[in-house]
């Protein structure tokens, strides 16, 4: 990190943080600073996951995925979140899974999300999902997978040190992913975790021009206990840095060369252009319980009782685009300067959080009131604003019987975002060896993106909109069947107001309700130890602004068992492919995917091979990718109109290891 990003980091100590905690942010920042060997060479949904690479069975791994338990004399490892130290799981070590070869985050999930034509690019989902809002958003989602934000960040309830690492790379040495999580125990109750993760697609031997991508996440935290018990808290520095080359797709198709193409030989629209995002983020989570604790309560299960408790966060965000060789015939209006264009928004956020929780003896159960402040100043060149924002809201869950678990919550804006609101409820019963049975509603009304209501090319106002708020429904149920190794899921949404970006890449809001009606069947079929996962999703779309494809299916064919007695091994082929429809095209400049009307994305069978093995604590994989080209004639596979995947079929290593002492 460089020498002014660590000055600023300590600025906004000063300002947002007790003398306490400035003094750990300062060290922190200090201790950031000073690991050049890791930002020195590049910059992820997201979400609460292992993101990319071959990581082990730890916390947010998704989808419907089978975990063995580590072996009964280790000794076990929980984490759990900092906003709900209560809810503690087991850290499982899994076998060869099917995600384990599945380095690219957008295909460690559930259900595949496309992508530009290389790991790390901006995404979109196949299978259409709601996004929770809550507030002002800036709009940018296209990196999210990769994101690992203050509130991801795992902790560890452990007796020795934990150590997770992952590493993968493709058929080019600068094509590579990394993960490494550790935490261990220090004295007088504090506890010590971090998560770092990397993935670059830098090499040019296999690529198309001006396409390359660094993602880079870190988030490193301490988790504090007071003596008598009553007093926890937990202080997070997180870091994510996304840099990309953006060169506008294809104009056409590589000429052949014998039976292979030449992606490097490929023209491309854009030469200079380029997208950067940072997010730097504090968090200090304190809890204060009113009642004495148990000393007697198991480890995993939550201290029954009431605490008060406090989040006070700080981010900061920038995101900009450049491109200072531009295409006018690219940009088209958008071309407001000959010279280069440029996009640069700063988003800044104080949020302060007071919550009243009463926990339960079961994980499920509790209730909790919340009270928000949110504070956010805007750069978006060349016009700043701020606003406030004050949320109400609270959860609640309970167990009636150990079968069934109940859990809702809601959010309600009273003061900036006055009207906004969100409420999700979830329900789950178990029906013993049959299976499980859950369902669950979202209802949601939400303001546009700071991007959709104002956009400012080169410092020039492009549009400026009155867009009304959404109102997005969404209801679900999922039946699995454990006995037949059958899963059924169905959903259905259903939005209002629902704002998309049109042919010409404008933002526009529609009129007429949109709604997508979704079906997915699982199914495993096993003959001894040949198995073959299935998995079929039939998507139906009413209106013009959301174009999925009509179906989309996954299939494993693979062998697993064990090898010379000692070896775990899973082989064998994996096969995903979509209907055709006329998918979104990326533009750029605003970081959004639009509706095109030009090009079909045909039906195309993608097919990669692998091989896994695991030897105790460690596992690796071979992977030989993009085999499916071969199958259809040479075709290049597109999941982004004009973004096709390299065409050279390229084998990909990868090892995880776990230590733990």
């Amino acid at each position: 990190m460089a020498i002014a990003e660590s000055n600023l980091l300590s600025f906004y100590c000063r300002q947002a943080c007790s003398a306490r905690l400035h003094v750990f942010c300062t060290l922190l920042a200090a201790l950031v600073a000073c690991v050049p060997s890791v930002y020195g060479q590049g910059f992820p949904t997201g979400p609460r996951g292992l993101g990319s690479g071959g990581g082990g069975g730890g916390p947010g791994q998704g989808g419907p995925i089978k975990l063995e338990r580590i072996k009964e004399d280790t000794t076990p490892v929980y984490f759990f979140f900092s906003d709900a130290p209560g809810q503690k799981t087991l850290f499982s070590d899994t076998l060869p899974d099917a995600l384990f070869h599945q380095y690219d985050p957008t295909r460690r999930r559930e259900f595949d999300y496309k992508n530009l034509g290389i790991p790390g690019s901006a995404h979109q989902a196949l299978v259409y999902a709601p996004r929770l809002r809550r507030g002002l958003d800036p709009g940018f989602h296209q990196y999210d997978l990769y994101l690992l934000d203050a509130q991801s960040l795992p902790f560890y309830q452990l007796e020795k040190p934990f150590t997770n690492l992952a590493f993968s790379r493709g058929s080019d040495q600068s094509n590579s992913s990394f993960n490494a999580q550790f935490s261990r125990n220090f004295a007088n109750g504090l506890n010590f975790s971090i998560d770092y993760r990397r993935l670059a697609e830098v090499g040019t031997a296999a690529q198309f021009p001006n396409q390359k991508g660094r993602n880079t996440a870190l988030a490193a935290g301490f988790w504090i206990k007071g003596k008598s018990g009553r007093y926890e808290a937990f202080a997070v520095f997180a870091d994510n840095k996304f840099e990309h080359e953006d060169n506008g797709g294809i104009v056409e198709e590589p000429a052949r060369q014998g039976a292979f193409f030449s992606p490097a030989s490929a023209n491309v629209f854009l030469d200079g252009a380029g997208t950067r995002h940072r997010h730097q983020e504090l968090l200090y989570t304190q809890y204060y319980r009113l009642s004495k604790p148990d000393s007697n309560q198991a480890v995993a299960l939550p201290e029954p009782g009431f605490l008060l408790g406090h989040q006070a966060m700080l981010r900061s965000s920038a995101y900009k685009y450049f491109d200072d060789q531009p295409n006018i015939g690219y940009y088209g209006d958008f071309q407001v300067d000959e010279r280069g264009l440029r996009h640069y928004l700063r988003h800044q956020k104080i949020e302060n959080r007071f919550r009243l929780l009463r926990t339960g003896r079961r994980q499920e159960s509790g209730l909790e009131f919340n009270l928000s402040h949110v504070w956010h100043e805007i750069r978006q060149e060349p016009r700043d604003s701020s606003l406030q924002e004050v949320f109400v809201g609270g959860r609640w869950g309970t167990s009636p019987f150990p079968a069934l678990q109940v859990r809702a919550e809601g959010q309600l804006g009273v003061l900036g975002s006055a009207g906004d609101y969100q409420v999700k409820g979830e329900a789950t019963l178990r029906m013993g060896g049959w299976g499980v049975l859950s369902g669950g509603l979202l209802s949601q009304l939400y303001q546009p993106t700071l991007l959709q209501q104002r956009l400012f090319v080169t410092q020039r106002l492009f549009w400026e909109n009155d867009f009304r708020k959404t109102l997005e429904t969404s209801v679900h149920a999922r039946l699995a069947l454990l006995k037949w190794k059958l899963e059924v899921l169905g959903a259905y949404h259903l939005l209002d107001q629902a704002i998309y970006f049109d042919t010409a890449r404008i933002a526009r809001q529609a009129d007429a309700l949109q709604a997508v009606g979704q079906l997915t069947l699982r199914k495993q079929v096993r003959v001894g130890k040949i198995y073959l996962d299935n998995q079929w999703t039939f998507q139906t779309v009413s209106g013009e602004v959301l174009r999925l494809p009509t179906w989309f299916g996954k299939h494993s064919l693979f062998f697993s068992g064990k090898m010379f007695k000692v070896l775990n091994v899973r082989f064998g082929a994996d096969l995903r492919y979509a209907s055709a429809y006329y998918s979104d095209a990326y533009f750029p400049l605003t970081g959004q995917f639009h509706l095109q009307d030009k090009e079909v994305l045909e039906w195309f069978p993608a097919l990669d091979a692998f091989f896994n093995l695991q030897v105790t604590r460690f596992r690796a994989f071979v992977k030989v990718e993009n085999v499916g080209s071969a199958l259809v004639g040479g075709r290049l596979f597109y999941l982004t109109p004009a973004h096709p995947r390299p065409p050279i079929s390229g084998f990909r290593l990868g090892i995880s290891w776990r230590f733990s002492d």
